[in-house]
């Protein structure tokens, strides 16, 4: 038996059908995509000049972009610190982004901003 939780994280009783808490807790861990996107955005320090900027949305919200920049193209998820390789091509590095997202992911929608 696991415990289920409610969204502050609080043990409620037992259940039979394991930790069912999980769930609510990715959710409300998403609660504040748009501020951690906004953060990402903001962060000039790690790469060079963006020329084009495109935003990977799932069914709760950003999952993360793809930055066009000197010498090709790279991408970072919310929860990265800093961006990752440089790719070719937009869309070897929205595969890339695609492979680094949980298994069982849909294909995220990506929108030019």
């Amino acid at each position: 038996m696991g415990l289920a939780y409610d969204w502050n994280d609080r043990a409620l009783s037992p259940t039979p059908y394991g930790p069912t808490g999980f769930a609510k807790r990715m959710l409300a861990s998403w609660a504040r995509p748009f501020e951690k996107w906004k953060e990402i955005m903001m962060d000039t320090s790690t790469q060079t000049v963006e020329s084009q900027t495109w935003v990977a949305f799932g069914p709760a919200g950003a999952l993360g972009s793809v930055h066009r920049i000197d010498g090709g193209f790279t991408f970072r998820l919310l929860t990265d610190d800093g961006y990752r390789a440089t790719y070719p091509s937009l869309e070897v590095a929205k595969s890339a982004l695609f492979a680094a997202l949980e298994p069982g992911s849909d294909w995220p929608e990506f929108r030019e901003h």
